[in-house]
């Protein structure tokens, strides 16, 4: 396989080097993820983050937080929404928030909110309050839609199990690039961690916050500065094709399974998924299959053809391996284009870098010295639905 990517990734050029980079930006903050301990959480289970919306002794929310999507999903009894006043008398616009994989179709009225991070901190020195500003959809019903559409209206010509007024969902999309004609109005103005408006009460400038963060084990740093970015090696992203959004793609990567030619798309690293998924072209395989049985030899390698990779996943299917990256199985679709959501067992090898200012994409490997490191922890998640 080694051999295979040494033809794609030629031996010339670098990575983006994050040398420097960095240095003239301090402020950052880290918001840990709720109800994990200092050694952080180990990914087996869901992570979530917690916040409180309007004022930081608002009410507060713990959803799960998913790279998957982009945007935030609440009941809009809970967020000051008026039934007896339309969307747009409250400064708001109709919209919808659809999730393909599952099939949930949400819809509401986009409303701009003043959110509250690490509000209930113990220590607001290591751990500050970051107050972020973004547009959240007031969920006015929740269903499962069969046939959307984005492109035309209504949206979607077949919901099921229309719930009004629901009060038990809550959702946290903290991706980016995930615009499409099945979530176009996933746009960068939906996620808090790119929207900081101050932290520790403090106004943050761009002099010295550099807007982006970085994931691992003990949860989400907003700001990206020299010290929490160190380790890390950074290819450059590309900008969305959609016109009137400043967004970014996800990360390119390029994939071989057993000894196949590398396939290239673009990668998904899904917090919100214990197994992955990826497609392949046509031929790519010797024959059609739904999911990799075990004992397929997984090598996904993430840059620029063009470029040496600057970090590579290896796994075995149905084999552990250290640290534990393996996920729970390998779903597969012979379609074009190329594309690999590699769950979230990825962030038990990687640190996750994203630069929101530059365009850049950033991975850091993690030292472990055992498998399921962290193993039994349990999540404590307060719902405060």
């Amino acid at each position: 396989m080694v051999s295979n990517f040494a033809k794609l990734f030629a031996a010339a050029g670098v990575p983006l080097a994050a040398a420097s980079r960095y240095t003239n930006f301090t402020t950052s903050a880290m918001i840990p993820w709720a109800g994990a301990d200092s050694s952080g959480v180990d990914w087996e289970s869901p992570v979530y983050l917690s916040f409180r919306v309007g004022s930081p002794s608002g009410r507060r929310f713990t959803p799960l937080a998913d790279t998957g999507s982009q945007g935030i999903v609440l009941p809009a009894k809970y967020v000051g929404y008026d039934f007896n006043r339309g969307c747009a008398e409250q400064g708001g616009q109709p919209g919808d928030e659809y999730l393909s994989s599952s099939r949930v179709y949400y819809e509401g009225c986009w409303v701009s909110r003043t959110l509250f991070f690490n509000a209930d901190a113990r220590n607001h020195t290591l751990h500050p309050v970051v107050e972020t500003h973004a547009t959240l959809l007031a969920m006015v019903d929740c269903s499962r839609c069969l046939d959307y559409d984005a492109t035309r209206t209504p949206h979607c010509l077949d919901k099921r199990d229309t719930r009004i007024n629901s009060t038990g969902v809550a959702m946290l999309g903290i991706g980016f690039g995930r615009e499409s004609s099945a979530a176009s109005q996933a746009t960068p103005d939906k996620n808090p961690l790119r929207n900081v408006a101050a932290i520790a009460g403090l106004p943050v400038s761009n002099t010295s916050f550099n807007a982006g963060y970085v994931l691992d084990s003990r949860g989400a740093a907003l700001g990206l500065t020299d010290a929490n970015t160190a380790g890390a090696a950074f290819y450059a992203l590309q900008p969305v094709p959609y016109p009137g959004v400043a967004d970014w793609m996800g990360p390119r990567a390029c994939i071989v399974v057993n000894d196949t030619t590398p396939a290239c798309g673009n990668a998904l690293l899904d917090t919100g998924l214990n197994q992955s998924y990826v497609s392949l072209p046509n031929g790519t395989l010797p024959k059609p299959i739904a999911k990799l049985p075990d004992g397929s030899r997984v090598q996904i390698a993430f840059g620029e053809p063009g470029l040496p990779p600057v970090a590579v996943e290896e796994f075995v299917v149905g084999t552990p391996s250290v640290p534990n990256v393996n996920p729970w199985h390998v779903s597969v679709a012979l379609r074009t284009p190329t594309f690999v959501n590699t769950g979230r067992f990825f962030y038990r090898g990687f640190s996750v870098v994203f630069d929101d200012v530059h365009g850049c994409f950033g991975l850091k490997k993690v030292e472990s010295d055992g498998v399921g490191e962290n193993e039994g922890q349990k999540l404590v998640v307060q719902d405060d639905l």
